[in-house]
């Protein structure tokens, strides 16, 4: 019984399909060989050979600092000063740092020392000393 020809061509174009599908996933799956440990000690040598310790470095604040033109000064000031929102940013900012100050300071610890003397005298005399210390140590609360 001889197949047709329609027949024979699907079964060859099916089995070259499969072959193709097989091989793309063999090939796609294996191995590249890519070292990357070598890159990551490579990229860390290059890193390391650009930072530089600056011996006469100074702390500014303000571009004004690092540049001091006269015109530019004023424009900033003018800028800084009639820009609400920066102004309410930088309240903002004196606000949460006193917050802090305030939270941290719970922190530590207290003492508190009293002394308290009283005597009369007259028919019946007496005398009363009283030393009074309180330490206070806060704990961590969980929240």
């Amino acid at each position: 019984m001889a197949i047709s020809s329609p027949l024979r061509y699907s079964a060859l174009s099916l089995r070259s399909s499969v072959l193709i599908l097989t091989l793309a996933a063999v090939v796609g799956c294996s191995n590249t060989a890519v070292d990357y440990q070598q890159g990551a000690e490579t990229a860390l040598t290059a890193t390391t050979q650009w930072q530089y310790q600056q011996q006469n470095a100074v702390e500014l604040t303000q571009l004004t600092e690092l540049i001091q033109i006269p015109e530019l000064t004023s424009l900033v000031e003018q800028a800084i000063f009639q820009n609400p929102s920066l102004q309410q940013t930088a309240i903002a900012l004196q606000i949460a740092y006193a917050q802090r100050g305030v939270t941290t300071s719970g922190r530590i610890p207290q003492v508190n020392a009293g002394f308290n003397a009283e005597s009369e005298e007259g028919d019946a005399s007496y005398k009363t000393d009283k030393l009074t210390t309180r330490f206070n140590w806060p704990h961590e609360r969980l929240v």
